[in-house]
């Protein structure tokens, strides 16, 4: 188990050490997976001899923790899989290792200045045992990708929407007609609130503006409903836009008023929108 853990991602690794006191326990009363099933072996000696008396409330307990420690395992095989499948990782640095770089990096520009720059990057070298090669690979990847990057204060503007577009959003949710959403833009946001789901990472967006069917209705909902208004924030947030996000929230204060006459009217719930977030009445 401990081999194992060496070459698992570091968050398996934590788990699987966790998990191999319990084995460890059980494996050395039943090595075969047979001595709990069966009274005698296949030769015909007794089980559990060296055993006389088994604390069941103890073990009994240690199996419930040890199940709980599966479950985790499990749980977090099926999300790290899917990060992975993001391909924003080295070889010796996940995608939440590079998040905390990104986090703990100075903001770009001062990487000139050079010297909070070249302690971090030998703290990491240094902990993860990388290359300068490496690094600078993951440096890349932070500069590259917006959701990254805006950690290090370059923030990467969403082509396709901006502030205009959220206020011909509102404006056509409240009756005006003649303000229109283009069909890239309607792509655009229902990619966004896609990416705000739970279950999504940021490099999700891009293979998101690829389907073709797309829910034309959200646009009220994302400006009525909790849920709805949650997860287009969220997609907003993982994007890095985090102007996009303070001009959309300052639009639906300014119209919140209007938004809120035009679902009692039609007899939806109601929420306040003040300071970007929705309560329900």
């Amino acid at each position: 188990m401990k081999e194992l853990g060496s070459a698992a991602d570091g968050r398996l690794r934590e788990l699987l050490y966790r998990m191999d006191e319990y084995l460890s326990d059980i494996n050395a009363m039943d090595s075969t997976g047979q001595t709990f099933r069966y009274a005698v072996d296949r030769d015909g000696n007794q089980h559990l001899e060296d055993f006389p008396l088994i604390n069941l409330e103890r073990f009994y307990k240690r199996y419930l923790e040890l199940c709980e420690l599966m479950r985790e395992f499990s749980y977090s095989i099926d999300y790290i899989d899917l990060e992975y499948r993001t391909g924003s990782f080295t070889n010796n640095l996940s995608r939440e290792d590079i998040f905390r770089l990104a986090n703990e990096l100075p903001n770009y520009q001062e990487w000139a200045e050079g010297v909070d720059f070249k302690d971090i990057k030998k703290k990491f070298i240094d902990e993860f045992e990388l290359s300068s090669r490496e690094f600078s690979r993951a440096i890349e990847i932070i500069k590259s990708k917006r959701h990254f990057s805006i950690f290090i204060d370059l923030e990467q503007p969403l082509d396709g929407i901006n502030q205009e577009t959220f206020e011909r959003m509102i404006a056509h949710y409240c009756g005006d007609r003649s303000a229109l959403l283009s069909s890239e833009e309607l792509i655009i946001l229902d990619a966004v609130y896609n990416t705000g789901q739970s279950f999504m990472f940021a490099e999700d967006y891009e293979q998101e503006l690829t389907v073709p069917s797309v829910d034309f209705g959200r646009v009220g909902s994302i400006l009525t409903n909790t849920n709805a208004n949650r997860k287009f924030r969220s997609g907003l947030e993982k994007l890095g836009q985090i102007s996009l996000l303070r001009e959309f929230d300052n639009i639906c204060n300014m119209h919140a008023d209007k938004i809120e006459e035009k679902a009692k009217n039609e007899n939806q719930w109601l929420y306040d929108i003040k300071d970007g977030k929705l309560t329900k009445r």
